[in-house]
């Protein structure tokens, strides 16, 4: 019989489960710039996009595109009201305009980020057509 292999020790084995379990320390500073990074590059997004339902591609980002639209006159309506003085003690829409510039930013990369959805749905068109047959 032949003698079998031991599986070599996993990175962390050594640690306690119970630590590993716990939260992190107060001190740990969580960061979305660096789950983004980590967690949400292109191989992820294509991978994910493949679990839509492919012919409503189009229509699902129509959609939060016309969001999109939407949150952008929501924030170009609150920077022209304060810019006119018309927000008066309305602090939601004088908060609203300070942030605007920020929010207008993120819409714009959110934009970038369907942009690409569409390309890479619009590649996999052909071969998604080529499976079908």
């Amino acid at each position: 019989m032949a003698q079998s292999k031991a599986a070599p020790p996993t990175p962390g084995a050594h640690t306690p489960p119970m630590r590993l379990m716990a939260p992190a320390p107060p001190t740990f500073k969580r960061s979305w710039q660096a789950y983004r990074s980590r967690f949400l590059d292109p191989l992820r997004i294509r991978e994910g996009l493949r679990f839509w339902r492919f012919d409503a591609v189009d229509a699902l980002i129509g959609k939060r595109l016309a969001s999109l639209d939407q949150v952008e006159a929501i924030v170009r309506e609150a920077q022209k009201q304060n810019d006119e003085g018309k927000a008066g003690a309305d602090r939601h829409i004088r908060e609203l305009a300070i942030q605007g510039p920020e929010l207008l930013r993120r819409v714009e990369a959110a934009r970038r980020i369907y942009a690409d959805l569409k390309d890479i749905a619009a590649k996999e068109r052909p071969l998604r057509a080529k499976g079908r047959r």
